[in-house]
C-alpha cells in the first residue's frame, strides 16, 4: 500500500474523499497533522468575554472563514506608519478645504454623473452599490471573491450609490472627518467593523500585543495590557491594527478625491500651504481639533437640512446617515437628563392611575384588548 500522498492527507484533514481508503496507520498520520496545524495557531491573550469580540478562538481559527491568514511580524512600525499616514492625510484635507472649499462644492455639486466620475477616477475599485455587505453576501459565493472586496467591508459606506445619489454625504463626511481627531470616530469604526468582520470579510492578520488609543499615544504599539483593553483606553493588536487600516483607507481616500476633484483649481497661497505641512513632525504633537467655521460658505451647506422636504429622514436613517454626521460621544448630562424625565413619567403615570378613574378604566380596557401580558387558559 503506498504512502498517504499530500493531497489526501489535505483532503482527509477537510473531511474530503480520498483516493484510497485510510489505514490504522494513516489516521495516526492525519492526527499528528491535525495537532500540528492547530499549534501553529495564534492564540488570543485572552479569552474573556470582552476580548473575544477582537480575537478568534483556536476553535474558530479552523473554519476557513476565520483563519489568520498571515501574522504581523513588526505591528510597531505598521500602527505608525498607519497613525503618521492618518495625521499627513488629515491635515492635508484641512489646508485644502480652506484654500479651496468654494471650487470643492462649485465642482463636486455640478450632478450626479460627474460625481461618478470623481469617484470612480479617485478608487476605480469602490462599491457600485449600497449596502454592500447584503449584496455581496448575495451575490458572491467563494470567500476568495468577496475578499476582493475587502474596503467594502471596512468601510461600508463609502460607494458610488450614497456618494454620488446625494451630494451632502461627501461633504458632510469630509467635514467630519477632518474637523474631529481619529479617536473621537474610535468606537463608530469599531462598531462599522463587527457585521464584515462576523462574515469573515476583512481577513485580518494576526499580531501581539494592543494598540494603545487614547490622547497623544493615539496608535502606540505596547505589549499586551489586559486591564488597557478592558478600560477601553487600548485595543488587542489584531483589532486595532485593522480600525487604524480603516482610518488610513479612509483618509487616503478623501485625500485622492480632493485631489482629483480640485485638479488645476488655483487656491489662495498654495506656498504657505506647503510649508506649513511638510515642515511639521507630525508625531510629535497631540492630534488637534480642527476649525473649519471661517469657511463661511462651506459651513452653511455643511449645517444646511439636506432634506428639507423629507422631516422623517433624520429619523428613519439614523443609523446610516451617522458616517455622515459628527461622532457620537457620550454625554454623561443627556443621560442624567433622559433618565429624569422618564422617572418624571412614571410618577405622573402613576400619579393619573390613582387620581383619575377614567384614565385608569381606558388604559385597562386597551390592556385588556392588546393581550399584552396574558397567559393562555389562566
Amino acid at each position: 500500500m503506498s504512502e498517504l500522498s499530500v493531497m489526501d492527507l489535505l483532503a482527509a484533514a477537510a473531511g474530503q474523499p480520498t483516493s484510497r481508503e485510510l489505514l490504522a496507520k494513516d489516521l495516526e498520520i492525519l492526527a499528528k497533522y491535525k495537532r500540528m496545524c492547530r499549534d501553529l495557531l495564534f492564540q488570543p491573550p485572552c479569552e474573556c468575554e470582552i476580548c473575544l469580540r477582537q480575537y478568534r478562538t483556536k476553535d474558530e481559527q479552523n473554519c476557513i472563514l476565520w483563519h489568520y491568514p498571515e501574522h504581523t511580524e513588526d505591528p510597531a512600525s505598521q500602527a505608525q506608519s498607519y497613525s503618521k499616514s492618518i495625521r499627513e492625510d488629515r491635515e492635508f484635507l484641512y489646508h485644502k478645504i480652506l484654500s479651496s472649499s468654494p471650487a470643492l462644492l462649485k465642482r463636486w455639486r455640478s450632478g450626479q454623473e460627474k460625481r461618478k466620475e470623481y469617484l470612480i477616477k479617485a478608487q476605480p475599485d469602490i462599491y457600485p452599490f449600497s449596502q454592500p455587505l447584503i449584496d455581496i453576501a448575495s451575490r458572491v459565493k467563494l470567500l476568495r471573491d468577496a475578499r476582493k472586496h475587502r474596503n467594502a467591508y471596512l468601510l461600508p459606506y463609502i460607494n458610488i450609490e450614497d456618494l454620488s445619489k446625494d451630494s451632502a454625504n461627501f461633504i458632510r463626511l469630509l467635514q467630519y472627518r477632518t474637523t474631529y481627531p481619529p479617536q473621537d470616530w474610535l468606537h463608530f469604526d469599531n462598531a462599522q467593523l463587527q457585521p464584515g468582520w462576523k462574515q469573515g470579510g476583512p481577513g485580518e492578520k494576526s499580531a501581539k500585543g494592543c494598540v494603545i488609543m487614547r490622547d497623544e499615544q493615539y496608535g502606540t504599539w505596547e505589549e499586551f495590557d489586559h486591564l488597557a483593553v478592558l478600560c477601553g483606553d487600548a485595543y488587542g493588536a489584531i483589532r486595532g491594527l485593522l480600525i487604524l487600516e480603516t482610518q488610513q483607507i479612509l483618509m487616503s481616500f478623501l485625500r485622492k478625491m480632493l485631489t482629483t476633484i480640485l485638479k488645476d483649481a488655483s487656491t489662495s497661497n498654495p506656498q504657505d500651504i506647503h510649508a506649513e505641512t511638510s515642515n511639521r513632525n507630525l508625531t510629535s504633537v497631540p492630534i488637534p481639533h480642527y476649525d473649519l467655521t471661517s469657511c463661511s460658505k462651506w459651513t452653511r451647506f455643511v449645517e444646511a437640512d439636506p432634506h428639507p422636504n423629507r422631516p422623517w429622514l433624520p429619523v428613519a436613517s439614523v443609523y446610516t446617515q451617522q458616517p455622515f454626521s459628527a461622532p457620537p460621544s457620550f454625554d454623561i448630562d443627556a443621560m442624567i437628563e433622559i433618565a429624569e424625565t422618564k422617572a418624571m413619567d412614571a410618577a405622573d403615570e402613576l400619579w393619573l392611575l390613582q387620581t383619575d378613574l377614567d384614565y385608569f378604566h381606558d388604559l385597562m380596557k386597551r390592556h385588556e384588548y392588546e393581550w399584552l401580558d396574558s397567559v393562555p387558559r389562566v
